[in-house]
């Protein structure tokens, strides 16, 4: 489950949440503030992650941004300061990266994606340079698997071989839709043999209709979800991982009715 805004600072009920819904990881956003208070041993956000980790559920420390696929020769400040952590005071089960290139203009020409493509990999290879060993997962769109890099090799291929798992961003708003948009993507990050979790959006995106479960009462939402991991289970199992849902504040309204 994704968690955005500063839930280590302010976790307005963030560990009860995922004890009573049994999830079993989250990609816990982490402000520069909030590392720098663990950084500094500071109370509060040591011990919301201490509580997480402790009643069995798993924490990513999460960042990203789009720019980072531009292929930075440094670690961003932001995510530095999270390997930082990991370095000094290790105090998460890993990394999750959220850089996203097709969010970016140059994104809709050839050269353009060329080189966001290039540069997201040297970017992750940076990552991996500086992660000391610590687990890294990534969101990936689905189109990932259609887009091949300068010498030939697939994309997501080539991104996944990075990475220790990855999410994939198969937003859909009905399983069967869901299973078949994700499917190359899937097929890709096996034969990579990696981990792999299928994203779930439940927050509002008003502006790509039939991609979020927003507006799908809770009892209905909940056997679309169990229908969605059979599914899964069944059809494509190799290191499926579970359902990544995005993200915690709209999931928490859904099911409280």
């Amino acid at each position: 489950m994704w968690v955005w805004q500063d839930r280590l600072l302010q976790p307005d009920g963030l560990h009860s949440f995922c004890l009573a819904q049994n999830i079993g990881t989250v990609f816990l956003y982490v402000t520069p503030t909030a590392a720098e208070a663990i950084l500094a041993k500071r109370s509060g956000a040591r011990e919301v992650l201490a509580e997480l980790r402790a009643s069995g559920c798993r924490v990513f420390a999460c960042c990203g941004e789009p720019d980072w696929a531009m292929g930075p020769t440094q670690l961003p400040r932001h995510l530095d300061l999270l390997v930082r952590i990991q370095s000094e005071i290790p105090s998460f089960d890993g990394l999750h990266l959220d850089v996203e290139p097709h969010a970016l203009p140059a994104w809709q020409t050839p050269d353009g994606r060329a080189a966001l493509i290039a540069g997201t990999l040297r970017f992750f290879n940076l990552v991996r340079a500086h992660s000391s060993g610590t687990p890294v997962d990534a969101a990936v769109n689905v189109v990932f698997a259609d887009q091949t890099t300068r010498d030939g090799a697939n994309f997501l291929g080539a991104l996944a071989r990075q990475l220790d798992s990855v999410s994939i961003m198969a937003y859909r708003n009905r399983a069967v839709a869901a299973v078949a948009w994700a499917m190359p993507a899937i097929r890709v990050v096996q034969r990579a043999e990696r981990r792999w979790r299928m994203g779930v959006l439940v927050d509002r995106n008003d502006a790509e209709p039939g991609t979020s479960w927003s507006g799908t009462p809770a009892a209905e939402f909940a056997a679309a979800m169990t229908d969605l991991d059979g599914r899964l289970r069944t059809a494509s199992p190799q290191g499926y991982a579970g359902l990544a849902f995005e993200g915690f504040d709209s999931l928490r309204a859904k099911l409280a009715g």
